[in-house]
């Protein structure tokens, strides 16, 4: 019964394992998407920046950039921003999740181990027992061997 609870246990602290390494992974996944964001992020602000530096406004004549363009540049970016925003908050949200499910891991794990630790200790206990009634059993038939033989001497004797 103690391996029984002992392999279950086990399977217990495996399947913990288990979700610990693929929680792991969704939080390296969710870093993953957020670093493509980054990237995706830079490379239109280099093309904007590109964009802008081809731009040169002048009052000597030199004709200004189109009013729609300089009016959709910031709502882009803030359009861009605000998506970024979104998409952290939800990256710490998922991190937050993924350790609370780790501590809630842990947790579990001390209380399966500190389980274990209880019913190896009350497992040693019975074996010592055991061992202890063993050996007084076996002096017991020693004794009632040795009565036996001196009765046997003393009704020879008589």
């Amino acid at each position: 019964m103690i391996q029984l609870q002992s392999q279950e246990q086990e399977s217990h602290v495996q399947s913990l394992g288990d979700e610990i390494e693929s929680l792991a992974r969704q939080l390296e996944d969710v870093k993953w998407e957020r670093e493509e964001v980054r990237r995706k992020h830079a490379e239109e602000m280099r093309a904007l920046n590109e964009g802008m530096a081809g731009m040169q406004v002048s009052v000597e004549g030199r004709p200004a950039p189109p009013r729609g363009l300089i009016q959709s540049t910031p709502l882009a970016l803030q359009l861009s921003i605000d998506n970024l925003t979104s998409e952290r908050d939800n990256a710490k949200r998922a991190v937050v999740l993924l350790e609370q499910g780790n501590d809630d891991l842990e947790r579990e794990h001390r209380n399966a181990h500190s389980s274990y630790l209880d019913i190896e200790s009350k497992y040693n206990r019975l074996v010592e027992e055991k061992v202890l009634l063993e050996e007084e059993l076996r002096m017991k038939t020693t004794l009632v061997d040795e009565v036996q033989r001196l009765k046997d001497v003393v009704r020879g004797e008589s």
